[in-house]
């Protein structure tokens, strides 16, 4: 998969946070510190090269753990233990703080790293499993000029979350390749992996597994998370618009997946058991039929 090209802000598209958020939600390491500074890198380059950190509480004070693409001046910053860092309030609240403008910000404006440039912070935390906050994933630049929107919070909120999920990937090797809109199954699976991060939040993280395999004349897509399961009164309207398990979102994530399922003449199904997770399969055909499916289908790989 490519990675994130440098944009500015007219050039950030909703297909660009899809794609930024595809990337984090299947990469998989072992070592759960490359996965942070993977995620750390792609949120630097997608800001247009802006400073991207992870922080960690140490006591009363803050560590910076990993700093994507510091200025000269922040290069010995890692594992510096300080009481200055605008993350400070990212932790106290355990929310999303954007500072849009430091220098007109009373508690920071006098911080020395206003003069130094850094003068716009977005930040979300790093909970742990009782979903306090342990750290923050961040980004610090100077570009206070360009207003960052609400999209740009929930990326960082997401990402920071990501980070704390464990990606599983099960695949069978000799999986055909299927006939499908390659652009729409990629929206649904970022759907789907959002869908399993966001429910698995109030934990501080858990285990995302996506499972792809042949079943006679179709291939299976199963995408498994360890949150708290979906109510028993929500199944028969989960695919509905509007309908969600969670807090925040207009409930048409899993929408847009049952509609993408049903372009491709395919079926989907959730299994759940309450406090154990939930698991969403997608079986769709290998060949579409003659008078249906996707007019202008493209043939995709396996691994998509």
């Amino acid at each position: 998969m490519a990675s994130v090209t440098i944009a500015t802000r007219n050039e950030r598209t909703p297909d660009a946070y899809r794609q930024l958020l595809l990337e984090v939600s299947t990469f998989f390491h072992p070592d759960p510190e490359v996965s942070y500074q993977f995620v750390a890198d792609r949120l630097s380059a997608f800001y247009n090269g802006a400073t991207a950190a992870i922080t960690l509480h140490q006591g009363a004070q803050i560590a910076f753990k990993y700093v994507a693409n510091p200025p000269e001046w922040a290069i010995g910053l890692c594992g510096v233990p300080t009481e200055d860092a605008y993350c400070a309030r990212t932790l106290r609240s355990n929310q999303v703080t954007l500072i849009q403008d430091v220098r007109r910000d009373s508690e920071f404006c006098g911080f020395q790293t206003v003069e130094l440039g850094w003068t716009r912070y977005l930040g979300a935390p790093i909970r742990d499993n009782r979903g306090q906050p342990i750290g923050t994933l961040c980004i610090i630049d100077g570009s206070h000029d360009e207003v960052l929107s609400e999209a740009d919070k929930e990326l960082v909120a997401l990402l920071a979350q990501a980070a704390r999920v464990k990606i599983q990937q099960e695949h069978d090797l000799r999986l055909p390749h299927i006939e499908a809109d390659s652009n729409q199954l990629e929206h649904m699976l970022v759907n789907l992996a959002l869908n399993g991060i966001k429910a698995m939040t109030p934990l501080g993280g858990g285990t995302l597994t996506i499972r792809l395999r042949r079943q006679r004349r179709t291939v299976c897509i199963e995408v498994s998370d360890t949150g708290p399961g979906v109510p028993e009164s929500m199944r028969s309207c989960l695919f509905e618009p509007f309908a969600t398990t969670q807090g925040d979102g207009f409930g048409l994530g899993l929408f847009s997946v049952k509609r993408t399922v049903d372009m491709h003449n395919g079926r989907i199904e959730v299994r759940s058991i309450a406090g154990q997770g939930a698991t969403f399969e997608i079986c769709l055909p290998i060949r579409q039929p003659a008078t249906g499916g996707q007019s202008h289908a493209a043939h995709t790989r396996r691994g998509r």
